[in-house]
């Protein structure tokens, strides 16, 4: 299908990934036939920007609903306080603010498990259900060039680019993922991550849509200490193309 129509436009912000989409009007509930159009921009682009959405946390989650079901398993309310984003809430909350909106103290544990989130990752990587798509959305942009940005590495661009000695090396990996392993690499003096039990989950490396991570420990094939040296081989020829997207 032709991505682009009249009244929904398709910009490149990136010679191989990205494009900024004009033209949704999200103050009413989004067309079948719209959200057919992003989803054939998302498979094309990889990555897609919407400026002054003014969506809210109900339109956002109803958004979410459109393209299939949700991943609540990220969600995490701590018993006995009030989860910021409200009582029903499916949205997570990877914010650097607490439940009363107060900036966080970089010492806290929130703080230091969400500094994973500054490696290069895939959202739910760790998940036995991948998902599909990511929604994110800023309730408040710090001033320009500041800080905030947000980079976005184009691995199919990067997996193209490897010679097929390499191709071949990895074609069969399958990729051990977890959560915890991003966080300490984070936070390697935080004992607390070494210690907690988290359910590992495997995929394989050569498939459609499929991304490598920094929540990827080893692979199954060998020893930790043998798959090292590949995995950051790998990641480094994987982020050779990346872009920030403002």
């Amino acid at each position: 299908m032709a991505i682009n129509k009249p009244d929904l436009t398709f910009s490149p912000l990136h010679p191989t990934f990205g494009a900024e989409c004009k033209g949704v009007d999200f103050s009413r509930p989004v067309s079948t036939d719209t959200i057919d159009h992003i989803r054939a921009a998302m498979a094309k682009y990889g990555v897609l920007v919407f400026r002054n959405t003014a969506l809210d946390d109900t339109s956002h989650t109803t958004l979410a609903h459109q393209f299939g079901k949700l991943d609540v398993s990220t969600v995490v309310r701590n018993p006995g306080t009030r989860y910021r984003l409200g009582p029903d809430s499916q949205l997570t909350d990877v914010a650097n603010v607490d439940q009363n909106g107060n900036i966080e103290s970089v010492n806290s544990l929130r703080s230091q498990a969400f500094r994973g989130n500054s490696l290069f990752h895939v959202d739910c990587s760790f998940n036995h259900r991948r998902a599909g798509y990511s929604l994110l959305r800023a309730h408040q942009l710090p001033p320009p060039g500041s800080a905030g940005g947000t980079e976005f590495a184009d691995t199919r661009s990067a997996y193209a680019d490897l010679d097929e000695d390499r191709k071949t090396q990895i074609h069969d990996y399958v990729l051990w993922h977890s959560i915890l392993h991003s966080r300490i690499l984070a936070v390697p003096d935080n004992w607390i991550f070494k210690i907690v039990d988290w359910t590992l989950d495997m995929h394989g490396i050569n498939k459609s849509q499929e991304r490598i991570t920094e929540a990827v420990s080893n692979f199954s094939q060998a020893p930790f200490f043998q798959t090292r040296p590949a995995t950051f081989c790998i990641l480094e020829v994987f982020i050779r193309v990346i872009s920030t997207l403002k």
